[in-house]
């Protein structure tokens, strides 16, 4: 015995979901400017998390760059440091980190995780202190590596311990912190 669908059936589930398409574009559109004015400010309050000491602010700067970059200046126009904006692929999409740089761009002063996509409660970690503290002065020169199953404290200078579980998303941000200094020591160095 075969059951047929009537086209009035059809006809419904069509117009539900058209309205139902409709409305979240709506909604979306309605709320993008303050998605957008959100980004941003979580952005700038990052810059001056990792430019520490600085009066002044220019940025975003993509001239030269592959990613866009902020310059921390005191009243006088003496820079006290830089910071660039990086990304990278975690376990669930990307994951964008600012990073700082000394004057000299030879240390990482600080990262911040702007967005991320991790899985909460393991992945999203990469977002904590205890985790973001282990790039502090790190070397802006050494390329990081990822390193499973030791403590923050135990890790290498040239290392990063990876969150327990969520290596990939500790690798994310290595990677995006790696490009970073690469990106920054390019620009800034010569």
């Amino acid at each position: 015995m075969k059951k047929e669908v009537g086209y009035t059936a059809v006809i419904s589930v069509t117009i539900t979901a058209l309205l139902a398409g409709f409305l979240l574009s709506f909604v979306y559109s309605s709320f993008e400017k303050d998605i957008l004015a959100n980004n941003e400010k979580t952005v700038l309050n990052g810059v001056k998390a990792v430019i520490d000491g600085a009066d002044e602010l220019e940025g975003p700067l993509t001239e030269n760059s592959a990613y866009p970059y902020y310059i921390g200046k005191k009243a006088d126009g003496t820079v006290v440091g830089y910071a660039m904006l990086s990304s990278a692929g975690g376990y669930n999409g990307q994951n964008k980190i600012l990073v700082g740089f000394d004057a000299d761009v030879t240390k990482i002063t600080a990262i911040v995780v702007t967005e991320q996509a991790e899985t909460p409660g393991l992945g999203d970690k990469i977002t904590e202190a205890a985790f973001r503290d282990q790039f502090k002065d790190k070397s802006s020169v050494i390329s990081l590596s990822v390193v499973k199953g030791v403590k923050p404290e135990e890790a290498g200078e040239s290392e990063i311990a990876a969150i327990s579980g969520a290596t990939i998303s500790s690798t994310s941000v290595v990677t995006a912190v790696n490009s970073a200094k690469d990106e920054a020591i390019n620009l800034f160095k010569n």
